[in-house]
């Protein structure tokens, strides 16, 4: 108890009214991490989901020589700026990737490589939205019991665990999308969209909202200590 005392020191208020005032401000700096975490992950979610649905970049396409040209492609489609056989440029064609680009019945190995890259990027960025989502609702019931008298530990665990694996997913998504080689319908892939963005800065997001919840748990332990000592100072005066 003694060591105790010497590593953490106890510093007993003198009143009733400079204890609820450190409690206070405890509870304050604990309110104040929970919810600036919270946000932080309820913009993962909104960055997951650009991510999943927005322009990633350009490739070139080529469809069987008939439609051909350089345009914008999405974890889903590609819009292009359709090229006619004979150089005429027709006006903007969205076509889908499952259905034109991984449908074909001559087995190409650059093209399967292609689409399995595209369905494994997809699959990352479905699994970095479900999980920014669970961190999202944990660190919100966090907040909630922030001010309630329920504890609010049972509720950062999670939301830490799931804010750490989403952050590995948009890894995942990069690593795969530099995989991507080009093929005769699908190359000289460039440029960044909002979707390749917004899934970059899922990583950052998700990040920086676990250290929110981890610098919440950390206060709201210091505030429990502290409000034990202050307790005891009381009883004792």
């Amino acid at each position: 108890q003694l060591l105790s005392q010497e590593v953490l020191p106890c510093v007993r208020p003198y009143s009733a009214q400079v204890a609820q005032a450190m409690a206070s401000s405890c509870a304050a700096s604990v309110q104040c991490h929970s919810g600036i975490g919270f946000v932080l992950l309820l913009m993962s979610v909104a960055l997951s989901m650009v991510g999943l649905w927005g322009t990633w970049g350009e490739a070139t396409f080529d469809l069987v020589g008939m439609v051909s040209g350089r345009g914008d492609f999405t974890l889903w489609d590609i819009t292009v700026q359709a090229k006619g056989p004979i150089g005429s440029y027709l006006p903007d064609v969205k076509v889908d990737i499952d259905s034109t680009l991984c449908q074909h019945e001559v087995q190409v190995r650059e093209v399967d490589e292609a689409c399995e890259a595209l369905h494994g990027i997809r699959a990352a960025v479905i699994s970095g939205l479900v999980l920014a989502v669970l961190a999202a609702l944990c660190a919100l019931f966090a907040f909630a019991s922030s001010f309630a008298t329920c504890t609010i530990k049972f509720w950062l665990l999670p939301a830490c665990i799931c804010a750490l694996l989403a952050s590995v997913c948009p890894l995942i998504a990069f690593s795969l999308a530099l995989s991507v080689p080009d093929s005769e319908k699908l190359k000289d892939l460039g440029g960044l969209g909002p979707g390749s963005i917004c899934t970059g800065l899922l990583l950052v997001f998700s990040l920086l909202g676990m250290a929110f919840e981890i610098a919440c748990w950390c206060a709201a332990r210091a505030a429990r200590e502290r409000a034990a000592c202050y307790g005891e100072g009381l009883v004792q005066a």
